[in-house]
């Protein structure tokens, strides 16, 4: 009974999903044009995104040539090892994100949101369960007066729903209306925000004792972290992100869907699984969503279709599966 309750909901779910796209077609926070998927990227964007995941240096999330886990350090941080404990990144700030990024921070476009909060959620999954609080880079209130928003709590508010950390939104201010940090060196930035933040009087109590800020985890290599208004969900040991709805055409005796089944499986993916092989009606169907594919299995991650197993382990190879699944 309960299963059939949920393939209801979930299937209630992709019906108006399917109708707001149809009077409402989603468009690329990437190129702007407007495309059939659920999603914010197209798959030939999706794969342009270079996913970080929490990899590189653990002292500023950089990307390192050779990725030695918890013992990764770029050369600067070797030499002179910053103030903080760990910093994580989502995605490198390059070419591909950098449009949808300065969007989301300068214009406001929220469309991406979701997606950017699950792929930090993601990239902090290590560090989350040991974090007192996420708190944003505030802004002065000249600026914030200005613009209207700040697109830092926007992504610290989502985080924290998506993994039951407390929010600490007011945490911080800032003193002074520095000047823009474009154009600047690393070093020109550094002195641009010297002394422009203070923890609020509010917490200044509760912040006394503690010995230094624990660990942070952002969007990208300079993020700052933890946070306000007590957005709270259940602590949990391990953070557990919503996966994206997963459908798999599969035949009997195939080692491949096997294969794809038994990763899916083990990252805890609630799955549409569709036996085609001996049904015309589903196998035509495949065929007609996936673009004329014939072979076993096809998977497709809400709308976008991904392809067959050898497709997705490469996606898992690449560390972009993960990312896809929690979009």
């Amino acid at each position: 009974m309960s299963s059939d309750m949920h393939w209801t909901t979930r299937s209630a779910r992709a019906g108006l999903r399917s109708l707001a796209n149809f009077v409402w077609p989603q468009r690329s926070i990437i190129s702007g044009d407007r495309h059939s998927g659920d999603g914010p990227l197209t798959a030939d964007e999706f794969a342009q995104v270079n996913f970080l995941n929490g990899n590189g240096c653990r002292a500023c999330a950089m990307p390192t040539e050779i990725d030695l886990g918890t013992d990764s350090l770029c050369g600067a941080c070797a030499s002179k090892a910053p103030k903080w404990d760990k910093a994580v990144a989502a995605i490198a700030y390059d070419d591909v994100s950098r449009q949808p990024i300065l969007e989301l921070k300068h214009a406001g476009r929220r469309d991406g949101l979701s997606a950017m909060c699950n792929w930090m959620a993601l990239a902090g999954r290590e560090i989350l369960p040991e974090t007192d609080w996420l708190v944003p880079v505030p802004l002065h209130y000249q600026r914030l007066a200005s613009r209207g928003f700040n697109q830092a709590a926007w992504l610290t508010q989502g985080v924290a729903r998506k993994t039951g950390t407390l929010a600490l939104v007011d945490g911080l201010s800032r003193k002074r209306n520095t000047p823009s940090q474009g154009g600047l060196t690393a070093r020109q930035r550094r002195r641009n925000v010297a002394g422009a933040f203070e923890v609020r009087r509010l917490y200044q109590s509760a912040e006394e004792g503690r010995r230094r800020p624990r660990q942070c985890a952002g969007a990208c290599a300079r993020c700052q972290g933890r946070r306000r208004h007590h957005i709270k969900g259940e602590p949990n040991e391990r953070i557990a992100l919503p996966m994206a709805d997963v459908t798999i055409y599969t035949r009997a005796f195939c080692p491949y869907c096997s294969r794809a089944l038994n990763l899916l499986k083990q990252k805890g993916v609630s799955m549409n699984h569709i036996d085609a092989g001996m049904n015309a009606e589903k196998k035509a169907e495949m065929i007609q969503k996936s673009g004329g594919a014939r072979t076993f299995p096809q998977i497709f991650v809400g709308d976008l279709h991904i392809g067959g197993c050898d497709e997705m382990m490469a996606l898992e190879r690449a560390g972009k599966l993960d990312a896809l699944l929690a979009a």
